[in-house]
C-alpha cells in the first residue's frame, strides 16, 4: 500500500512540473499531462531535436519530425530524452549536468524547474 502511495505521489509530481514546466515555455500546460503526447511535445517544441549524435536528420524542421518518431523505439528514446533535457535545461539557464539530472531523477530535478524563479529563454 505505502508503494501505492509513494508512486503515485511521484507521478503527480511529476505531471504537476511538466504543466508548469510548458507554462513556463509558453505552451499550454495541460499538454503537458498527457502521456506520450507529452514526450512528443517535449522533444518537437521545447527540445528542438535536429540531429540524431551525428547523424544529420535532414532539415530543423524534418529533424524534429523524424526525432519525435525515434521516441517509440527502444533505448534511442532515452538518449533522445537526455538532448532533449540538454535543450531545455539551456533554455532555462541550467548546465548539462542538471539535464542528466532531468533524465535519472525527473522527480526532484523537474520541480526545481517548474517551481522556482527561473526564466526560461527561447
Amino acid at each position: 500500500m505505502f508503494s501505492l502511495v509513494l508512486q503515485l505521489a511521484i507521478i503527480v509530481i511529476i505531471f504537476g512540473s511538466m504543466y508548469k514546466i510548458f507554462e513556463k515555455a509558453g505552451l499550454e500546460g495541460i499538454k503537458g499531462l498527457i502521456p506520450i503526447y507529452n514526450a512528443f511535445i517535449f522533444i518537437t517544441v521545447i527540445g528542438k531535436i535536429a540531429k540524431l549524435g551525428d547523424i544529420e536528420l535532414g532539415n530543423e524542421k524534418d529533424g524534429i519530425k523524424i526525432g519525435a518518431l525515434l521516441i517509440l523505439v527502444p533505448f534511442v528514446n532515452i538518449y533522445l530524452m537526455y538532448l532533449a533535457s540538454v535543450n531545455v535545461a539551456k533554455s532555462f539557464g541550467k548546465t548539462n549536468e542538471f539535464a542528466i539530472g532531468m533524465v535519472l531523477l525527473p522527480m526532484v530535478f523537474l520541480p526545481l524547474l517548474a517551481f522556482t524563479d527561473v526564466k526560461y529563454s527561447n
